[in-house]
Parts: C-alpha cells; sequence; structure tokens
C-alpha cells in the first residue's frame, strides 16, 4: 500500500508542475522545436501488399521510392505521398482496404552520435575481454572447423572495408540505398561495431593452424546517425538472409513499434538466423538530466530478439543504458576500444558497442552447434549468464552479464527456468515477451511471473506438441484464480487489474512438454471510448481556466476526439503531455467550418502544444500517436482556455 501512495504522489507531482509549466509557457516555436521539426520525413509510408499487385487507384496518389517483393510474400514499398494528398484521408482509406496487409510511417531508426577516436596503444582499454571471460574461453575453447564458415550481418552504416584489422574478416555485403557502390562506412558507427566483434573472435585465431570459421558481413542501410529509416533496417533484415547470414547484428533503433520491423524479425526467426539488438541509450536533456532510460528501443524489445543492456568497467549497469521487457543479457559498453575510420583505433560508448560482444557469442556457439535453433541460442546466453541481482531476471541487466566461456562450454538446459515451482520462485517477468520451458511430469510446476503497470486485457498464447496434457493456473495479485486446460490454452484471454499475475503450467501425466508461451497486453479503453471520429467526440467542459483529460490510446491507430464548447472569443492553449517515450504525440485543432490545424514538431516521449486565437462556437481536439500505434501509459490532455478582454 505504501509503495501505492508513493507512486500516487509523485505522479500528482508530475501533474502539478506540468499543469504548472503548460500555464505559464510562453507562446512560439522554441529552438528546439525547430530541430526536432519532423516535416521532411512526413508524407513517407512503408506499405505491404498482402498479395502483391499494387491497386493502381493507390499510385495514382503516390511517389513510389522503393519496392521489392519476395515470391508470394507480398510485395512492400517505401512510397511518399504526392503534392495535395489529404494524409488523414489516404490513411485512413488505405490503412483499412482487405488487401493491405500493414501501412505506416516511415519511422526514422538512429544511431548515436559517435565520440572522438584517440590513436594509441590497444592493451589497456580492452577491459571488457576480461569481464566477459573472453581470454579464458580463447585458452579452453576448441571450436570445430567447417566447411561454410558462419556470418554475422551487422546493419549498420557499413564498414571501413580497407581497416587493415577488419579485412581478415570482411566477406561481401551490400549497399541498399545505393546498390552500385561498396557498404564502405563514411560515418564510423557500424566500423566501430565490427571492431568489438573482431575483438572478441581474434583470441581464437591466435592458436597454431587455426582459421576461424566466422565472417563479418556489412549491410549499408544508413550514411550517418541521422538518416536512418524503418524500412531501410527492415529490408537489411532481409538482405542479410538472403545472404545466408547466421547472425544479424542491430545496434540501432527507435522507442517506436513498427510492423515492418516485427515482420522482418519475425521472417529471420523462421529462417533460423539469430537476431541481436541493442537496447539504445537514454535521452538526456541539455543540463545533463536523464529523460527516459526505458523501455527498450526497437527492435531489442521484440521477444525472438536477444536485446543487450551496456555496463560499465565496474561491471555495473550504465544508467544511461536503456530497461525494460525484452533485455536479455548485459555486456560491457563504457569507453569500449575499437576499429575506427582511416584505420585507427578509439573508444566509444553505448549500448551499441555491448551488443557486438553477444553476436560474436551467438556466432560461436553456432560454430559448436550449427543445429541449434535461434531459440536455443538465446537460451543458452541466457542460462550461462551471471546474474547481478537477486532475481533470475531484471529489467536492467536481464539474465546478467555475458560470460563468452561458460556459453561455449555448457549444455544448454532443457528448461533454463528451473527452480519455479511456486508462486514465490516464479521467473519474473514483463508483457509482450516470449518464455520456453518444459513440464518434466507430474510432479513438476513451471511458475511464470508478470507485473502489469496499468489495467487491461494480458492474453497467454501458449504452443505445446502435447498441448491437450497441460493445465495452466493463473492467479492475480488480489488472490483471483483460474485454470485452463487443454485447447484452452491456444488462447487465455484475461482482464486484469494492475499487479502482479503469477501464471504456472503443470500436467497430470509423466510426460515430459516443452512448451513456449507468448504473452500479449492491451490497456483498457478510457473512460472517453468511443470517441474514434469527430461525430462521436467526447464533450469536455470548458470552463474558463483549466481543464485535464487523462486518456490512453488503447488500440491500433485510436484517434481520440474531443469537443469544447467555446461561448465568448478568447484564447485556446492545448497540450499534450506523455510520459514514456513509446508515445510520438500528434495534437489536431479545429473549430466547425475552419481549416484544420496539426502540431507534430517534436518526437517520441515529448508534449505536442497548440495555441488559437478561438471564436464562440464548437472546436474539436484530436490525439493520436504518430506511429499509429498501442500505447499502454496514459497521456495528459491540457486545456486552457481564456476569454478575450
Amino acid at each position: 500500500m505504501m509503495k501505492k501512495q508513493v507512486g500516487m504522489g509523485i505522479l500528482l507531482l508530475v501533474l502539478l508542475v506540468s499543469v504548472w509549466l503548460f500555464i505559464n509557457h510562453r507562446d512560439g516555436v522554441s529552438k528546439r522545436d525547430q530541430e526536432n521539426d519532423k516535416e521532411a520525413v512526413h508524407h513517407e509510408w512503408v506499405i505491404k501488399w498482402k498479395k502483391g499487385n499494387p491497386d493502381p487507384a493507390f499510385l495514382d496518389t503516390v511517389e513510389v521510392l522503393h519496392t521489392t517483393e519476395e515470391g508470394v510474400g507480398g510485395e512492400r514499398m517505401l512510397v511518399r505521398l504526392r503534392p495535395g494528398i489529404n494524409e488523414d484521408d489516404w490513411e485512413k482509406r488505405w490503412s483499412t482496404d482487405e488487401e493491405v496487409e500493414y501501412l505506416h510511417p516511415n519511422l526514422k531508426y538512429k544511431v548515436e552520435q559517435l565520440e572522438d577516436s584517440t590513436v594509441g596503444g590497444v592493451a589497456s582499454h580492452l577491459y571488457f575481454l576480461d569481464q566477459i571471460n573472453a581470454k579464458e574461453a580463447w585458452k579452453s575453447v576448441h571450436l570445430p572447423q567447417r566447411e561454410k564458415p558462419v556470418t554475422v550481418a551487422v546493419v549498420d552504416t557499413g564498414i571501413d572495408l580497407k581497416h587493415s584489422f577488419l579485412q581478415p574478416w570482411l566477406t561481401t555485403g551490400s549497399n541498399l540505398k545505393e546498390p552500385a557502390n561498396e557498404p564502405q562506412d563514411k560515418y564510423g558507427h557500424g566500423t566501430h561495431v565490427a571492431g568489438v566483434i573482431a575483438e572478441v573472435l581474434r583470441g581464437f585465431q591466435k592458436k597454431k593452424n587455426v582459421t576461424i570459421p566466422i565472417q563479418i558481413m556489412p549491410i549499408k542501410v544508413m550514411e550517418g546517425k541521422d538518416d536512418g529509416d524503418v524500412y531501410y533496417t527492415a529490408e537489411g533484415i532481409r538482405e542479410a538472409v538472403r545472404k545466408k547470414a547466421d547472425v544479424i547484428l542491430l545496434s540501432q533503433g527507435s522507442w517506436t513499434y513498427s510492423e515492418a520491423m516485427a515482420d522482418a524479425v519475425t521472417m529471420a526467426e523462421k529462417k533460423g538466423v539469430i537476431v541481436v539488438g541493442a537496447a539504445g541509450n537514454a535521452r538526456i536533456d541539455p543540463q545533463g538530466v536523464i529523460q527516459y532510460n526505458r523501455p527498450l528501443y526497437y527492435p531489442a524489445a521484440f521477444p525472438t530478439v536477444l536485446g543487450v543492456a551496456s555496463l560499465n568497467a565496474a561491471g555495473k549497469v550504465v544508467p544511461t543504458s536503456n530497461g525494460g521487457a525484452g533485455v536479455d543479457v548485459a555486456a560491457p559498453g563504457d569507453e569500449i576500444w575499437t576499429t575506427t575510420l582511416k584505420g585507427k583505433f578509439g573508444k566509444d560508448s553505448g549500448t551499441s558497442f555491448a551488443a557486438p560482444q553477444v553476436a560474436a557469442v551467438a556466432a560461436l556457439i553456432r560454430c559448436e552447434h550449427p543445429d541449434m535453433t535461434p531459440a536455443e541460442v538465446r537460451n543458452l546466453i541466457r542460462q550461462t549468464a551471471k546474474p547481478l541481482g537477486e532475481e533470475r531476471w531484471d529489467l536492467l541487466s536481464g539474465y546478467g552479464r555475458l560470460d563468452v566461456k561458460k556459453a561455449l562450454t555448457t549444455t544448454l538446459k532443457l528448461d533454463i527456468h528451473e527452480p519455479n515451482d511456486t508462486k514465490s520462485k516464479a521467473t519474473p517477468s514483463l508483457p509482450n515477451q516470449r518464455f520456453e520451458g518444459a513440464i518434466q511430469g507430474r510432479t513438476d510446476r513451471d511458475c511464470l511471473r508478470e507485473h502489469i503497470e496499468d489495467g487491461g486485457t494480458l492474453t497467454f498464447s501458449t504452443q505445446a506438441e502435447h498441448r491437450n496434457d497441460l493445465d495452466l493456473s493463473v492467479q492475480l495479485e488480489e488472490g483471483e484464480r483460474a485454470t485452463y486446460h487443454g485447447s484452452e490454452l491456444q488462447e487465455v484471454r484475461l482482464s486484469i487489474p494492475p499487479g502482479d499475475v503469477t501464471a504456472c503450467f503443470s500436467t497430470k501425466t509423466e510426460k515430459t512438454i516443452p512448451y513456449r508461451i507468448d504473452s500479449r497486453f492491451q490497456p483498457g479503453p478510457d473512460m472517453y471510448e468511443n470517441n474514434d471520429y469527430s461525430w462521436n467526440a467526447a464533450n469536455i467542459d470548458l470552463p474558463r481556466g483549466f481543464s485535464y483529460v487523462e486518456a490512453t490510446l488503447h488500440k491500433k491507430g485510436d484517434d481520440d476526439w474531443y469537443r469544447v464548447k467555446v461561448s465568448k472569443p478568447g484564447k485556446l492553449k492545448v497540450q499534450v503531455g506523455v510520459m514514456t517515450p513509446r508515445n510520438d504525440p500528434v495534437l489536431t485543432l479545429y473549430g466547425k467550418g475552419k481549416k484544420k490545424g496539426q502540431w507534430d514538431k517534436k518526437g517520441d516521449g515529448e508534449s505536442e502544444e497548440a495555441t488559437l486565437q478561438v471564436s464562440p462556437g464548437i472546436w474539436y481536439i484530436r490525439v493520436s500517436d504518430y506511429g499509429m500505434n498501442i500505447v499502454p501509459t496514459p497521456y495528459h490532455l491540457f486545456i486552457h482556455y481564456d476569454v478575450k478582454s
């Protein structure tokens, strides 16, 4: 109870400060607003057709920037709207077309600003090799020789193809934006990342008459830190799969969910490719204060991607390393010595340089165990990580610090979560993740504990060869319990309040039953629903002074409409405030019979604000998400109305 009271007190304080800042904020566009102006990237959209052959009527409305088709898998396109096309009407028309699998904005992906490179010695800067137990692995592990080398694809800014340290490891890659050119790195990020992979591998190469059967493939999808996007990154994953990569490394990303990225990651998993992603780095304000350091970036947050957090030289999680659902392991990421452009070396920091260490270990495991599935490789890395806290999993470091030697010398357990037979020993997790285990006879019980921040619908989907022999008992924090059997486990939907949910598997047979359970969470509708259109907008009282709304974008493509009645001429000031970078709010405001105004100057996790001189009549306010995604965390709509004196 005390924890809940403290949480409510903090939330109230945040709201009071937000109200004060909102009312006292000067009108106008700040320099930061201008720097975050997204107008240049609006009107680019990613679309996938279910059966290819785009509708000619659709093609009349767009300029096709890029297109690709793979057999019967449907056609994917990057398009830009033609001048004069109303984006709102266009999106509603084509996102609901029965031939369209998905349609969403071409979200921007980024890599971090690089630190200055420093030329100098190497040995004193390679602390990370000791911390992840790589040097011990070099001494004791003997890799088998292979006819076909294992390939790690680095989907990034390219790689310095002439760097002498990297050249022995490189194989032919691709440049997706400029196919006629080599994937030569001009910015440096991909070169930094590749150097970390090579550094982990090189110790095995030192052994006499041993050739390491691992190579690095550059897949260039961006030039620098600001020109990445979800379309080309997703296509980079597909290109790596086409070129027979075994491991794909993504030291880039965004807080925003994307169906195109989810589609590409799912395809890689089905093709047997291991995907590793950096957890992402916190957003820091100009005063050096952390604004957000959770949740994880996508694609690291996807359940089939190994999400990697960052540690410092003392083995502690770096405060700027993103945490949350999807963190699997941690590796050193602070001041990592690696390759830089023009054949030089330097140091850099961030989760981008922790993730390559995990990618290198995934490749080494694939060398030793070529028949392992991506899920088995992920579980072996999790199983052999050294826990950094009391729980077997936590939202900062996942299962713990990467251990190269253990990962290469340990046999994978059938169930890495044991013992978890009771509620008190339940494996901790968060929604929207995947959990693999095995029930081993009638005396075994496997328990999973998920924490839910806000009420809504939690869905458990279980896959198992002998699912009909499984039982699933679910208990809420308040004690309410239900049990599901056999085919019911295909989809168990629960309406739940905030708190912990414990799910326990069991069987009445003596069988050993491996299983996989996926959880999905969807927030519940807020008190203003159904308000998806202007004609059924929720009425908001507009007294002189201040009004406040708390609501949730609870479904895909949710538009929340509000209607206010202005009785006298005055000034209407509207702000939508958010408390998560999963939300990139878009604010629309207009009077009946007047032209719509749209405010979307800032990025994910930042508020949008509009000020208008208003005349008497009905005025409409719409709140939506730029990525058109479900956002579990509520937003806050502040409305301030002053009568003209």
